[in-house]
């Protein structure tokens, strides 16, 4: 087996067995630290807590400096993949290709190391946690990710399950959704269900304003527009006889655009409004999480397209997912390349985030072979 290859599916299956969620990737920050302290070529330094920073300084000095940047967590999924290298920890999975992105980076400074004499510019190597739940590229970036050396330009990857394997999908402008994830807590009175008229019922609030929310989509953004608006749980009631004096809902908006971020929330905020006038209940909105959308930068495209071999390269369709990278490419101009993982042939088709998800580990080497050729071109 080529060694790169050989690399490869070692590293991404001895990850793939230690899922850890955000700010507590303790023993993958453990095991990214040790590989890179054997390469012997990096300034390396704990950063938000769990994440690392390893910076390779060219020996000529005053280069432009590119940054690269993985993301370290996991899912807290039970797999049901049946592989004999799946997850130790129960209830977490790396379902989203972190695992990969992780295995990418590191097999990137493996090349970095042998290849020192090639290189044309300041390299940074970010492993960030906590992209799946409370973004920690905030924090990273907060903690100095991107000072010292501050990157001109900064690249990340993701696995995608919609693209063939082979292929890389880059696209200018706005290329992943901007995310709010909120609850909405409605508090009526409990009673008896026997007498509903002595409560107030949160639950039938509730209910109408999971009716009701996708309008403010349809009657408040325009069609051209892209935007979701979904409620993914509803918690209310203790027991059939009783009215429920409380309700949640769990809820995600994605959209590429901050005034429709805004403009939405305004309308559910006047929604909740008129729930309270006609249910009597009280209403709460309170956001948990939000970064916005990944805008990939034009000029960072255009320099980064010609890398890209013919028929390998593929313009992506933009994408409701999200991803805190958009974090650090307010501060850094930079690009995600969206990395082809489906195979028909191979089994290879289930969707992110789910417990079945798979891939083949050779979709990671075209990924070293692009960051080695931005690393050259400097």
């Amino acid at each position: 087996m080529d060694y790169w290859l050989q690399e490869a599916t070692r590293i991404r299956r001895e990850l793939h067995q230690i899922p850890e969620l955000g700010f507590e990737e303790r023993e993958t920050q453990a095991y990214i630290l040790k590989d890179l302290k054997a390469l012997g070529c990096f300034e390396i330094s704990v950063i938000a807590d769990t994440g690392v920073k390893a910076v390779w300084r060219h020996p000529g000095g005053g280069r432009r400096t590119i940054g690269f940047r993985s993301d370290i967590d996991a899912l807290p999924l039970t797999e049901e993949t049946g592989l004999p290298f799946a997850s130790r920890h129960p209830g977490r999975m790396h379902a989203c290709g972190h695992d990969g992105n992780m295995t990418s980076l590191l097999l990137f400074a493996r090349w970095i190391q042998k290849n020192e004499e090639k290189i044309n510019c300041n390299i940074v190597l970010l492993f960030q946690p906590a992209e799946e739940s409370v973004g920690g590229a905030v924090r990273m970036i907060r903690e100095g990710a991107l000072e010292n050396p501050r990157p001109d330009e900064i690249y990340a990857m993701h696995l995608v399950p919609v693209i063939d394997e082979g292929k890389l999908g880059v696209r200018a402008g706005a290329t992943q959704a901007s995310v709010s994830d909120f609850d909405i807590t409605v508090t009526g009175v409990g009673a008896h269900a026997g007498m509903p008229y002595k409560g107030v019922d949160a639950m039938l609030a509730a209910a109408t304003l999971v009716t009701q929310l996708p309008s403010v989509i349809t009657k408040s953004v325009d069609p051209v527009e892209a935007a979701v608006l979904a409620v993914g749980t509803l918690h209310a009631g203790t027991k059939r006889n009783v009215i429920a004096d409380k309700a949640v809902l769990e809820c995600t908006l994605r959209t590429y655009s901050e005034t429709v971020y805004k403009t939405v929330h305004q309308r559910i905020r006047g929604l909740l409004q008129g729930l309270e006038a006609a249910y009597g209940v009280k209403t709460d909105l309170t956001e948990h999480f939000y970064c916005p959308e990944v805008y990939n930068d034009p000029g960072v495209v255009e320099r980064l397209l010609p890398l890209l071999e013919e028929g390998v390269r593929i313009e992506q369709e933009p994408s409701m997912g999200g991803d805190d990278m958009a974090e650090m490419f307010r501060v850094v101009p930079g690009a995600l390349i969206r990395v082809g993982c489906r195979s028909e042939a191979k089994g290879y088709t289930k969707v992110l985030h789910t417990t079945e998800f798979n891939f083949d580990e050779a979709m990671l080497l075209p990924v070293v072979k692009i960051y080695a050729k931005l690393a050259m071109r400097g």
